[in-house]
């Protein structure tokens, strides 16, 4: 989508996905590099299955836990950064038509970038959509997604939400 005389600029670099085995042993890797005391399994698996594939998000992730000690606080942890999970979340709070405050709630907790947010999100209500059941609300809030949050950021992606919710 860029226009030819960028396009003639670039280059292009194709960076495939890491599978299961070599995330866990990318993990594995980094970790012993850590002064910390083994990684437990499920740590590793959670960190794997939220990262789908990426290298850099694997050591991110890995990073966030290696100071955190209990298996159950990493496993808190990695939840929190789940921004794909926060961001489902965030869809069917607002889908349902969920009090405000349990929206605002939500919105503030959630780190990610807002555009993100907002693709994720328009994922989880297309999908709806096309399922067929709850099509029509679904319909309907999307289409306080359609516009970027580029420049509205964060007070964007809270006034779709509110429109939403409140049917403006």
């Amino acid at each position: 989508k860029l226009r030819k005389a960028i396009q003639t600029r670039c280059t292009e670099i194709k960076v495939s996905e890491l599978s299961i085995s070599e995330a866990e042993a990318l993990i594995r890797s980094a970790h012993g590099s850590f002064d910390a005391p083994e990684l437990d399994q499920s740590v590793v698996d959670k960190i794997v299955d939220i990262a789908e594939g990426s290298a850099r998000k694997c050591l991110v992730l890995l990073q966030q836990v290696a100071n955190v000690s209990g298996v159950d606080a990493q496993i808190d942890c990695l939840q929190k950064a789940d921004s794909k999970q926060q961001a489902i979340e965030l869809a069917r709070a607002v889908l349902a038509g969920k009090n405000w405050g349990i929206i605002s709630k939500l919105i503030k907790s959630i780190d990610e970038d807002a555009e993100s947010l907002r693709w994720m999100m328009l994922g989880y209500f297309n999908s709806v959509a096309l399922g067929g059941k709850n099509a029509a609300r679904a319909i309907d809030v999307l289409e306080e997604f359609l516009e970027p949050f580029y420049n509205s950021k964060k007070a964007g992606l809270t006034v779709a939400c509110y429109r939403a919710t409140q049917g403006d």
